[in-house]
């Protein structure tokens, strides 16, 4: 606006404050004439907090404005000096509020409120300056002479503590400033604005739709209360903020008077007089305080953190479509916390449970056993990424550390790296040279490929057929924008083996797909050998397509070595162990996929499939009813339950169980297989053989496993024929011949000696 000088008004005595008005502010006369007329009508605001102007004048050619002089600091020369003390950060924030309220009572709003605004006089009071200054010197020539200085919409102000309507150039009013005031009160409390861009445009975009860094998580002295206020006030919709500066000139009188006084000083002369050992006991507690403190304070206060669970990340780009990229940012999240080893980190199909959840971090983390939990946002916007994360303590709702990344989308593999390694670093996790390696191997990345690659993810999850089918499209997609993308390449892997797993898609045969998928996942860990998703791509082909246990024993080590909290790789590792008849190990990688995975309905229902094969069906019907209180819709434990119930003599029970399972996976032809087994062992023969024939049917549409039909025929008591479709599986290499070792639905010819030369040509351990 210009320059102040400190002056002598020689007719009455007095020191103020002179402000000369930059040249071209008040274009014309008639500019000059508005200027003075509200510039007298703001000096009427006479309050103890509002820094009282007492003239206008032009002389020869220069303006300028006779104010109060105040003796004392700026509250922004304050800050500069750090976070202020609580009482300190009440006291002054009340005294704004007042200072508003007054301003209020006359119609007036601030519009410019920040710490350079804010003089502290040498006797600790307040003077807020410049009462509606911005706006009458930014008001074009022109205006309306009676608009109040309350109804201007203009966009004037300070950027950093400007409100979000206002950089709409919307209405603004008393909410406004107490938004501003909400930046004041986040800056004493935490020695930094809430938004904190170099770059306007990028500022402007925070202020109007990012979450602050809650004041705690960057200064842990922070009261709860105080921080509830700061952020009351920092809310994007005014109609949440404190709808006038005297509620929150009321609350903060009310924080003021709760807080603990502080204690009186102490007579060191007295001290001396003291006896010695009366000293030293005195001088000892004072330690034992300061370290009692210490330690209540640094972040593992309560207790070592060794796990964590990431809620998803919000999606702050204002469009709904992007939100599959928020889930890939929380899944990489997890993904690389979980390849630091002291740490237990929850898998993804658990957390993306938690999406949109109302219950508390307290509730979240009790639920899952888990020592913290990170929340935030995650925004695209081009070729820019920003995170923002908060790390809480579960037990307490503590903040222990926040922070925000803004960087180019190339850099996004790298900057998923650096968050898991700050996250490990504020809970004083030990970080091994191992671990260090995995989490440093990043490289730059095609933005449009990584979007590309990242949607194919969302899309592979979903495990239906249309879904795997357009993951394939965007993997090749993401594969032609950077052809030496690895993870696109195990992406494609997945997609193609999903495409020929009998419990998954199973659209197509395994000898058309499953080349495809070991091209892929062979040509991922060329690009990249520490992989870990390509090592469990591969290992994942050599055991249900190359049959080669030992190669993918090496595989899934390798992959587990490479990210140690990989709940898949677990789980899939748990098949080979199974399939290999090592039973207790194979429950040991069961229950750990689980541990990672707690509400996963796959990994519960993985372990009740564990017990079936290991036929301890009692374990089975246990685990299988705990997956269906998880989600009373899952089509596999009906499935499953109705295996179990075969095995222990209760045919009806299990066609039961196959109906339902059959109605919540419709199209599955592997449930109709194991219903018209069912129907087989019931004596419903002609209900099987009419299943049979549609099957038989539909395999000029589509993929028809035969030992699907091989196991018909066994419940048929048709043993030629069963031996016959299991020669067509062995032919096939259909994935389900790894488990003919230990299927107790084999067992009416097991005896057969083509049974065991089948198990032998499958080379089952």
């Amino acid at each position: 606006m210009g320059v102040v000088y400190r002056a002598k008004d020689q007719r009455l005595e007095r020191d103020v404050a002179l402000k000369v008005l930059a040249p071209g502010l008040l274009a014309d006369a008639e500019a000059r004439k508005r200027f003075r007329k509200e510039a007298l009508a703001l000096s009427k605001l006479n309050h103890p907090n509002i820094a009282t102007i007492f003239d206008f004048d032009s002389d020869k050619g220069i303006d300028f404005l006779v104010m109060e002089y105040v003796d004392g600091q700026s509250l922004s020369a304050r800050i500069a000096g750090g976070p202020l003390i609580e009482r300190d950060v009440v006291s002054v924030g009340e005294q704004i509020a007042l200072a508003l309220e007054e301003a209020s009572e006359h119609g007036v709003t601030h519009r410019d409120l920040k710490p350079a605004n804010i003089l502290l006089t040498t006797k600790g009071r307040v003077k807020v300056l410049d009462f509606g200054l911005a706006t009458l010197l930014h008001s074009p020539t022109g205006d309306d002479p009676t608009q109040s200085l309350s109804d201007s919409r203009l966009v004037v102000g300070t950027l950093p503590y400007m409100s979000p309507e206002q950089l709409r150039g919307e209405k603004a009013d008393g909410r406004s400033d107490i938004y501003s005031c909400g930046v004041v009160l986040y800056e004493m409390a935490t020695g930094r604005r809430p938004f904190c861009s170099d770059l306007a445009s990028r500022l402007s975009d925070q202020i109007l739709h990012d979450i602050p860094v809650v004041p705690r998580a960057l200064n842990a002295r922070v009261s709860q209360e105080l921080e509830r206020i700061t952020l009351k006030c920092l809310d994007k919709q005014p109609e949440n903020r404190y709808q006038s500066a005297k509620e929150l000139a009321i609350d903060l009188r009310r924080l003021s008077s709760s807080s603990t006084t502080a204690p009186p000083a102490v007579n060191s002369r007295k001290l001396q007089r003291w006896p010695l050992g009366i000293g030293i006991a005195v001088a000892a507690l004072f330690v034992l305080a300061l370290a009692w403190n210490s330690w209540r304070t640094r972040p593992n206060a309560a207790g070592s953190i060794e796990s964590i669970a990431v809620l998803p990340l919000q999606n702050l780009s204002r469009d709904a479509d992007q939100d599959y990229f928020a889930d890939s940012m929380t899944e990489a999240m997890i993904t690389n916390l979980a390849k630091i080893k002291a740490l237990r980190v929850i898998s993804r199909t658990t957390m993306m449970r938690f999406k949109n959840t109302t219950k508390s971090v307290p509730e979240i983390a009790r639920e899952l056993n888990v020592d913290a939990v990170v929340e935030g946002s995650v925004e695209s916007a081009g070729n820019r990424i920003r995170i923002t994360a908060q790390l809480i303590r579960g037990s307490t709702d503590q903040h222990i550390w926040a922070d925000s990344y803004d960087r180019d989308l190339r850099d996004v593999l790298m900057l998923q790296s650096e968050v898991a390694q700050n996250i490990a670093k504020e809970v004083q996790v030990s970080i091994s040279p191992d671990d260090q390696e995995r989490l440093s191997n990043e490289r730059r990345v095609d933005p449009e490929a990584y979007q590309l690659y990242v949607k194919g993810r969302y899309f592979w999850a979903k495990r239906t057929p249309e879904s795997v089918n357009k993951a394939l499209e965007l993997f090749n997609q993401a594969i032609a924008k950077d052809p030496n993308y690895a993870e696109a390449y195990s992406g494609l892997a997945d997609a193609y083996s999903s495409l020929g797993f009998s419990f998954d898609v199973g659209l197509r045969a395994p000898n058309e797909v499953q080349p495809k998928a070991h091209a892929a996942a062979t040509r991922a860990l060329e690009l990249n050998d520490r992989l870990a998703e390509a090592h469990n791509s591969l290992a994942y082909w050599k055991l249900n397509y190359g049959w080669d246990w030992k190669g993918a024993e090496e595989e899934f080590r390798r992959s587990l070595q490479l990210n140690p909290g990989y709940a898949n790789a677990h789980h899939w590792y748990a098949h080979l162990l199974i399939s290999a008849g090592r039973t207790d190990e194979g429950l040991a990688e069961s229950q750990k996929a689980l541990e990672l995975d707690q509400l996963s309905p796959i990994m519960n229902t993985h372990l009740g499939w564990h017990y079936f094969f290991a036929r301890q069906y009692d374990q089975a019907f246990d685990q299988l009813r705990k997956t269906l209180e998880l989600d009373p819709a899952y089509g596999l434990a009906f499935w499953y339950t109705g295996w179990a119930y075969e095995q222990t003599g209760k045919p009806e029970k299990a066609i039961e169980q196959m109906l339902r399972a059959r109605e919540l996976l419709k199209g599955n032809l592997i449930v109709e297989a194991d219903l018209a087994h069912a129907y087989a062992i019931a004596g419903n023969k002609s209900e099987a053989r009419k299943i049979l024939a549609e099957l038989r049917s539909f395999s000029s549409q589509r993929y028809v496993n035969p030992y699907e039909l091989s196991l018909i025929h066994v419940g048929l008591g048709e043993k030629e024929q069963a031996l016959q479709e299991l020669d067509h599986a062995l032919q096939d290499r259909s994935d389900l011949m790894i488990y003919l070792k230990l299927d107790p639905r084999m067992d009416p010819i097991r005896s057969d000696p083509r049974f065991k030369e089948l198990v032998r040509k499958v080379g089952i351990p």
